[in-house]
């Protein structure tokens, strides 16, 4: 009898099987995604898995609060703002431009799961005790927070070693020391790292001209960008791990599952987000799916309703640290000259061809000899101690060049500088990052960027670079 049943209970069994594969048909019988990945917690009509990816808040429908759901909001293939600091009370303050200490500590309460910040250094000083006290909360509520400094900075500077060694005394926080003077020969003799850039939840990044001392944060022109893409997160994620690893940190443990095309996002995720598992670059741009920050749309087809057409990392970095899957600067700058039709403006801390270095300095040259009106804003600080790279540029028909010294306008009096680095070109094509116009910046320092196609955030570059270039403090050659 006990036979009997039990063999009655497996035809039971199979036939119930058999009965609901009928009813769902071959295609959802095999393709039902894990339960962990069929969740859409805020009803928009896209996976929680998706939105992670994304960047977006995976609990609120409307993420950027502009009254278009998350799934039919083109904005969100990913979002781009433009962050300032200026000295503070001056005029060169735009009212409607978010300053920088108000976001980095906005982006660090916002944290759940992970911060990761990369910079030149971190000063003790009061200015900060807002966005330290940010990333010390975030740790008490179990983030776990990793930060890279320049080792060369770090042992000469008490104020640098001191606030490094206070948060690395915090639990969930771990501050490592990255020494690059041993991966540059020949003719490089040293190297910094000089990237000040930072990621949340690896969804939400912050990178920029932006040190995080007193000067930078209220006596300097500083310009950053927050980019909200996961794909942008991952690729910067990648350049962090990198260094990461060089300055003595874990190697990353990456659980990639079915990765059939090789591009660094599993299958599971490229069902989910609809890019094609079985092909590395789904649209045919030439970037791997898992860099691109819109892996859907074809070359040559951008989506006209979106503020943002495309988007990557650049990055800089001693050849031993390079990663062939991420765009470099140099090149990067090169592209956006030579695609330049009417306008250049180039708003830069240092511009200069020491080392016998002018393959940016040749392609603005080039630009001007094509009849684009070219512009350029440099600092005071370095000009006048090597002004020739400059006046020779400046002499060029379609080159006007001006020199802007803010140091008397700061509260120290002498500390002041444009410490921006930027470049506009038509109105619409940019770049914003870390890199200084010379050598050492473009191929031994560490140095991280975004370049970037918005006419909108274009457009807020522009005006900040027509505030600074208008006002009182500029002298033209």
């Amino acid at each position: 009898m006990k036979k009997i049943a039990l063999i009655l209970c497996l035809i039971l069994i199979i036939g119930a099987a058999v009965l609901i594969y009928k009813m769902v048909g071959p295609e959802e019988w095999v393709l039902q995604p894990l339960l962990a990945e069929n969740i859409d917690s805020d009803n928009d009509g896209w996976w929680d898995y998706q939105e992670w990816v994304f960047g977006t808040d995976p609990n609120n429908a409307d993420t950027d609060g502009d009254n278009i759901i998350d799934s039919q909001d083109p904005d969100l293939e990913v979002s781009v703002e433009i962050v300032e600091s200026a000295p503070v009370g001056s005029d060169l303050d735009n009212e409607n431009i978010r300053n920088t200490l108000e976001v980095w500590e906005e982006l660090m309460n916002h944290a759940t799961k992970t911060i990761d910040i990369g910079t030149f250094y971190m000063y003790q000083t009061s200015t900060l005790d807002p966005t330290y006290s940010a990333i010390k909360n975030a740790a008490a509520r179990g983030v776990k927070v990793r930060i890279i400094v320049d080792q060369s900075v770090y042992s000469e500077s008490g104020y640098s070693s001191a606030a490094a060694d206070e948060l690395n005394s915090i639990p969930n926080i771990e501050v490592r020391t990255l020494d690059l003077r041993n991966l540059v020969s020949g003719e490089y003799t040293y190297a910094y790292m000089h990237a000040k850039y930072f990621i949340i939840d690896r969804k939400v990044a912050f990178v920029g001209s932006q040190n995080w001392s007193h000067c930078s944060a209220t006596e300097c022109r500083e310009i950053g960008v927050v980019v909200r893409s996961g794909s942008v997160c991952e690729t910067l994620t990648e350049i962090f791990e990198e260094d990461w690893v060089q300055c003595g940190g874990q190697i990353p443990q990456r659980i990639i599952v079915g990765d059939t095309d090789g591009d660094g996002w599993p299958d599971t995720w490229e069902s989910q987000l609809g890019t094609d598992p079985n092909k590395a670059d789904t649209d045919g741009d030439g970037i791997i799916d898992s860099e691109d920050s819109n892996p859907f749309i074809p070359a040559g087809a951008p989506n006209p309703n979106a503020s943002v057409r495309w988007l990557y990392p650049t990055e800089t970095c001693p050849a031993a640290l390079d990663n062939p899957e991420i765009a470099n600067t140099e090149p990067t700058l090169l592209n956006l000259i030579n695609s330049a039709e009417n306008t250049i403006h180039l708003e830069v801390f240092v511009y200069r061809t020491h080392h016998d270095y002018y393959t940016l300095d040749n392609a603005l040259r080039e630009a001007a000899t094509r009849g684009v009106d070219i512009r350029i804003l440099v600092d005071n600080k370095y000009y006048k101690e090597s002004p020739a790279a400059i006046d020779n540029l400046a002499a060029l028909d379609n080159v006007t060049i001006k020199i802007i010294d803010i140091e008397a306008i700061g509260s120290m009096g002498d500390r002041g500088w444009v410490h921006a680095k930027f470049l506009i070109v038509d109105g619409e094509n940019a770049w914003v990052g870390s890199g200084n116009w010379q050598k050492y910046h473009m191929h031994a320092h560490r140095n991280v960027g975004l370049a970037f196609s918005s006419r909108k955030a274009a457009t807020v570059l522009d005006s900040i670079f027509a505030r600074d270039w208008e006002s009182n403090y500029t002298t033209t050659l």
